[in-house]
């Protein structure tokens, strides 16, 4: 099955990657779309040096960045960066708009195109887009 999937990520000020955020659209042979998933969040990317580590050192259990969405005991889940946290359910519409801004996804909020780089946003324009909302 064929499948479409776009990638935003947020930087930080000094221009590393701390999450990605990604959507996908899987087609059945004659593209028509099946399924769109919701959007997700990815935590960072772990480096080439640590995935060179050797995995029987204590510490490497440690370095595995965790997932950036939290989950309350209540079901309310949460992105939480360095300096600012927000409710997923605020975040996901701010990612729609821009995807949609970019031509990557149509109105119904199937993935268009296959770009796995297809913006990048630092925290400071995030932390805008939701409160500008």
């Amino acid at each position: 099955m064929p499948i479409k999937a776009i990638r935003i990520k947020v930087v930080d000020g000094q221009g590393r990657t701390v999450c990605r955020f990604r959507k996908m659209t899987y087609f059945d042979a004659s593209m028509q779309p099946q399924k769109t998933e919701p959007w997700g969040a990815e935590s960072k990317p772990i480096s080439e040096k640590w995935l060179g580590a050797d995995p029987a050192t204590p510490s490497h259990q440690a370095r595995l960045a965790a997932p950036p969405v939290r989950c309350t005991a209540a079901g309310r889940r949460y992105l939480e960066l360095p300096g600012l946290t927000l409710r997923w359910e605020r975040v996901t519409p701010v990612l729609e708009r821009i995807a949609a801004a970019l031509n990557l996804v149509d109105s119904s909020g199937v993935v268009l195109l296959h770009d796995l780089d297809a913006a990048a946003l630092t925290i400071d324009q995030l932390r805008h887009c939701i409160n500008f909302k």
